[in-house]
């Protein structure tokens, strides 16, 4: 008969695969927190502020997530 229990082997593997998949899951958290804190700050500028940096109003949000500036919009 097959032993159900997991072997320390196991219990390795799973967890270091779950502190994987927090740490994975933390790095996006704190990714999209950074995104939209720069998006809120570059929407408090003034549209002078913002073409010194050559960005328009409805660039910022694209700008941000791609950092690419050099489209028409």
């Amino acid at each position: 008969m097959k032993n159900l229990t997991m072997s320390n082997v196991s219990y390795r593997i799973v967890l270091q695969r779950a502190i994987s998949i927090l740490l994975t899951n933390l790095l996006q958290l704190r990714r999209y927190r950074r995104l939209n804190l720069d998006i809120k700050n570059l929407r408090e500028m003034d549209d002078r502020m913002l073409a010194d940096i050559g960005l328009r109003r409805l660039q910022i949000e694209s700008a941000v997530r791609t950092g690419r500036t050099d489209y028409n919009a």
